[in-house]
């Protein structure tokens, strides 16, 4: 034990004995500064991608061109997948259309769309000619004939919207990806489609995109889920978008007040719903 305590004390001697040890100072917030500074100037061993915007065109920019594009990665796997389907875009406007893109980014990428369509071997062969009044020089022919070439469209066939996804639905002309998200996350909503018609309610179409493909869709009324009115909550008939939540109520009360519905007609009969909401969401009403 004396043994002990004496080389314990020869150590502690040692280790206060000037110039042996130091202090350990915490670094100033100027030092720490400095050091994220050198950090940054010293390059990486993986030195990382720039990320700008270019001039590009969406129908012939690469994979590897798209990784130094400042877009949302969720529009860069978009924009590969809509073309890997035969997705092509026509006009600038059309890159808008994209899963993903939302109107204060189309803003910004827009000066940068250089759209060239491709060209189709089909296209060559359809020379039509229209006359018009005037055109550039050199383009008119005789009388003022201007050579214009259409594309030939080939028909998706029949869509069935309630049995169809997204990747369906851009078969049809004039769909692209967001606007296929949309009808299909519409079509969840109401329980499934009774018409084609009912694609105007979709948010953001018109009637001169729906002409186009409206002769190629149907809607096949047995797969629609209709609300069973005899067992739903308000909350579960107020979600339909053709019922709010008063009259919700109202079914629910006069349920639980007379008993079960034998006909969704009762719903009119009793003055619950007008006429005009009737028709629109009576075949969504079941009593069974």
């Amino acid at each position: 034990m004396a043994v002990l305590c004496a080389i314990l004390a020869v150590a502690l001697a040692v280790n206060f004995m000037p110039g042996r040890t130091g202090s350990r100072e915490v670094a100033g917030r100027e030092e720490f500064l400095q050091m994220m500074a050198l950090m940054e100037e010293s390059p990486g061993e993986y030195p990382a991608v720039s990320l700008k915007l270019f001039p590009f065109d969406p129908n012939r920019i690469t994979a590897g061109e798209l990784d130094s594009l400042d877009l949302p990665p969720a529009v860069k796997r978009n924009l590969l997948r809509y073309r890997e389907k035969g997705g092509s875009f026509r006009r600038a406007t059309d890159f808008g259309r994209l899963y993903g893109m939302k109107d204060s980014l189309m803003a910004v990428v827009s000066p940068y769309l250089v759209v060239t369509v491709p060209e189709r071997p089909a296209d060559k062969e359809r020379n039509v000619f229209q006359r018009t009044e005037s055109g550039p020089a050199g383009d008119k022919g005789e009388e003022g004939v201007v050579p214009k070439y259409e594309t030939p469209y080939k028909s998706p066939g029949i869509v069935e919207l309630n049995r169809t996804d997204s990747a369906g639905l851009l078969d049809l002309p004039g769909i692209g990806p967001a606007f296929a998200g949309r009808i299909i996350r519409y079509r969840n909503i109401l329980g499934g489609f009774v018409s084609p018609d009912q694609l105007m309610e979709v948010y953001g179409m018109t009637r001169e995109r729906m002409d186009q493909f409206l002769p190629f869709v149907t809607a096949d009324t047995a797969l629609v889920r209709p609300i069973r009115i005899n067992f739903a909550d308000i909350r579960t008939i107020a979600g339909h978008p053709y019922i709010d939540r008063e009259e919700a109520a109202r079914i629910v009360d006069f349920r639980s007040a007379n008993g079960p519905f034998t006909s969704p007609a009762e719903l009119l009969d009793h003055q619950l719903v007008n006429g005009e909401k009737f028709r629109k969401v009576g075949p969504y009403l079941s009593c069974r």
